[in-house]
């Protein structure tokens, strides 16, 4: 529903136009417009409060619809055209009972018809049951109709206000004083004149407040441009040679604008001498009788461009051998290379002289057939242009009857389509080359190395599938394409498949996404799926999807990740004695070393240290990956937390010239989690926000509250994370700068870790980073109790 229901429907019915006989100036209308887009239906429809009611209509045979099912509600919607290139391809039409059954609509396209301020009250709105594209020219053909409709509504109303305006100013001069018109009397000779109360209240004023009244009074307010006019028409009249002193003219009103006056007069006595001396008359106002004529002049001016502008030859001629113009456009210029003015009553030759001889048989054929039975023709013709070049033309025309049956002329326009005729060539030429570019694509499909499928979206039910897919399944490809997705699939991954389904559904894909598949012995194998929705030509939704068998992918990272644990827990123990006693020779438990081996010792005890690090995160890692990590999870106060974490890392802090900062935490902050883990993702977050924050700047710990959950920000001042590397920000092994010479260490795993762990804890983690301006991680931590 418009914002603006209640005005628009006012509007409506203040046309008067609902629920009355057919008429010939809406009518023309429609039946242009479905000659114009040559489709089977064309309509006014005005859109009522709970139906569309048809003003005028052509090839439909109902009257109105339900608003609720209809087209035109959407498009009065809109400040442009409204286009449904295919209904039954529009999620919002596909189902509508005027798609899936008659009159069967798969093409529509409408221009809102608007007036008294933009109240749009229905559409001019054309509909056919084959799909098409229409070009800009034709929409905005459809466009300048529905202007000559509102054009034709408005004209209306005008003239009826006009003609009621016009029976009121002719009953004027028998009005009394005591009416609601303004009176006056004036005396020539001495200026003095008396005016009545609503003379006054014309213009704004309470008649004691232009005391003391004369002649002045009048010219004070009159128009100055119009003094001249009334002058001329006083003179006349004083001079006998009108009996009336008549004129309409402006005078100012107290606020400031003009009101337009009906000034009637007429002279009552003379002095001895002959002179004039008294005079009485009226004051009408005028304004809206005016303002009317004035809208319905432009109106009219409005109506004769419009149909000078209508795209093609407009035209207007009789049903004889030569197809003599009463009227066509001046479009047949750029046509025939002739002015349009030599073909008007064949002047200097006729249009039929134009057409290609080799058409005028059929054309006689055709036309007069349809003119035989009625109806309108559609044809196509070449034209002899002046250059001696041929065109294509396309004609559209319908006979016009009188009331006896007799044809009196045929009406029509006709189009140059001699460009459309040369893109057709052109189309064909492409259509071959399509085919060409979809055998090509058919061969990839069947030698890709990657399965690839196309599923029913509603059954599941494959449709196509490539060798690449059938290869590791066991099946045959007659067998595989009577199952569905949902019999390869094992049953624990109906919930995640689900999830896919409503994220193609909502966003047209879904993947990467992992599972299993079955092959025809009941083994699983792993997959790798990615997928996308598309409709076919009969508006049936398919899934494409690419079907990756990762087995050995799997198995290779089953070898990494046990060659990476056993590596970690081999070397720990040997490497935490040697780290053991590194630092302990570089504390001096051994006795003071020399300078050269003191230094050596400390590089030696620093990157131990650093091994050991390594190590640990890879055994966590691994833990995490295994499910074997023990996660315990308690009531803790939020703030003693935070208080311990930035204690802890003030040290490394310090290392770094960066202060750390910690807002205020509110005390009813009470949290479920892991306390140690809840220190490691903190230490990892503020490690972090250390190591690029440049010297002597600052890292924020900051808390606030939303939506049942304390959020925990850590932000920094440093370089940010860079826009390509912050996709990959929770991989493991994974680092920005991942050089041998990059100026910050680390494993790679600490993100990594710390993503894990939220998750465990049923945290959110996210961040934001702008390149240069520092970068935010946020954790959501739900909060207990109702404190948040």
């Amino acid at each position: 529903m418009p914002d603006n229901e209640a005005e628009r429907l006012a509007a409506l019915h203040a046309t008067g136009l609902l629920h009355t006989p057919a008429e010939a100036r809406f009518d023309r209308i429609t039946r242009l417009a479905r000659q114009l887009f040559g489709v089977q239906s064309a309509v006014i429809s005005l859109v009522a409060d709970d139906y569309q009611w048809f003003k005028s209509r052509q090839g439909l045979d109902v009257c109105q619809t339900s608003r609720e099912i209809s087209f035109c509600g959407h498009a009065i919607l809109q400040d442009s055209i409204f286009l449904v290139e295919d209904a039954r391809l529009d999620p919002r039409f596909a189902d509508n009972p005027l798609v899936t059954g008659g009159p069967c609509i798969a093409f529509y396209a409408a221009a809102p018809l608007s007036i008294a301020d933009d109240q749009r009250i229905g559409t001019l709105c054309v509909l056919d049951p084959q799909p098409r594209q229409p070009d800009a020219g034709t929409l905005q053909a459809l466009r300048d109709l529905a202007d000559l409709a509102e054009v034709e509504i408005s004209r209306q109303q005008l003239q009826d206000q006009l003609q009621r305006a016009e029976l009121a100013e002719q009953r004027l001069h028998w009005v009394i004083e005591g009416t609601h018109v303004g009176t006056w009397e004036w005396n020539v000779q001495s200026g003095e004149t008396v005016f009545n109360q609503r003379w006054a209240e014309m213009v704004g004023y309470r008649l004691e407040e232009l005391a003391p009244i004369s002649i002045e009074t009048w010219t004070s307010l009159a128009h100055p441009d119009d003094l001249q006019l009334s002058g001329q028409a006083l003179g006349k009249h004083f001079s006998g040679e009108s009996d009336y002193y008549d004129v309409i003219c402006r005078m100012r009103h107290r606020d400031g604008h003009w009101v337009w006056v009906h000034d009637r007069g007429r002279l009552v006595s003379r002095t001895a001498a002959g002179e004039p001396l008294l005079m009485a008359g009226t004051h009408a106002d005028v304004t809206d009788q005016v303002q009317a004529r004035l809208a319905l002049e432009q109106s009219e001016s409005q109506f004769r461009t419009l149909v000078g502008n209508i795209p093609g030859i407009t035209y207007r001629c009789l049903h004889d051998e030569h197809w003599t113009m009463l009227y066509i456009s001046g479009e047949v210029d750029p046509l025939s290379g002739y002015p349009a003015d030599e073909f008007i009553g064949n002047r200097v030759r006729s249009y039929q002289s134009i057409i290609h001889p080799d058409e005028h048989a059929r054309l006689e054929r055709e036309v007069g057939g349809a003119i035989a039975r009625g109806a309108p023709w559609e044809v196509e013709y070449r034209v002899c242009h002046r250059d001696g070049t041929v065109r294509w033309a396309k004609e559209r025309g319908t006979p016009v009857f009188d009331e006896q049956g007799q044809l009196q002329y045929m009406d029509g326009f006709i189009l140059d389509i001699t460009r459309e005729k040369q893109l057709q060539l052109d189309r064909d030429n492409y259509l071959e080359a399509l085919s060409e570019s979809e055998q090509r694509l058919r061969g990839l499909f069947d030698l890709s190395p990657i399965g690839i499928a196309l599923n029913d979206l509603n059954t599941g039910q494959f449709v196509q599938v490539n060798a690449a897919l059938l290869a590791p399944t066991g099946y045959t490809e007659e067998e595989f394409l009577g199952l569905s997705y949902w019999e390869v699939t094992p049953i624990e991954y109906e919930d995640a498949e689900r999830l896919q389904l409503i994220s193609l559904r909502e966003t047209g894909r879904y993947g990467p996404f992992e599972k299993e598949y079955l092959r025809k012995d009941g083994s699983r194998y792993p997959v790798l799926l990615n997928g996308m929705l598309v409709t076919d030509a009969g508006g049936r939704e398919l899934i494409w999807s690419m079907i990756e068998d990762i087995s050995e992918r799997k198995r290779i990272d089953r070898m990494k990740n046990e060659f990476i644990s056993t590596i970690s827990h081999e070397l720990r123990t040997p490497l935490t004695a040697v780290s053991g006693a590194l630092s302990l020779l570089a504390s001096g438990a051994a006795g003071e070393l020399p300078g050269s081996a003191k230094t050596m010792v400390e590089l030696a005890d620093r990157n131990s240290q650093r091994l050991l690090l390594l190590i640990s995160d890879l055994l966590d890692m691994e833990k995490l990956l295994a499910g074997k990590m023990p996660i315990n999870v308690q009531e803790h106060r939020l703030a003693t937390l935070l208080d311990e974490a930035i204690e802890t890392m003030q040290p490394y802090a310090g290392q770094f010239s960066v202060s750390l900062k910690l807002g205020p935490v509110a005390s009813e902050a009470r949290v479920r989690v892991d306390a140690p883990r809840f220190q490691q993702i903190m230490a990892n977050l503020l490690s972090n926000a250390i190591k690029f924050s440049p010297p002597q700047s600052r890292v924020d710990v900051e808390l606030a509250s939303a939506a049942g959950r304390w959020l925990v920000r850590v932000r920094d001042q440093g370089p940010g994370i860079p826009l390509e590397f912050q996709p990959q920000i929770f991989q493991k092994f994974v680092q920005a700068d991942a050089s041998d010479r990059r100026s910050r260490s680390g494993t790679g795993l600490g993100l990594a870790i710390t993503h894990a762990l939220c998750q465990r804890m049923g945290i959110e983690i996210s961040f934001s980073s702008t390149p240069g301006e520092g970068t935010e991680f946020v954790l959501g931590i739900p909060a207990v109790g109702d404190a948040c």
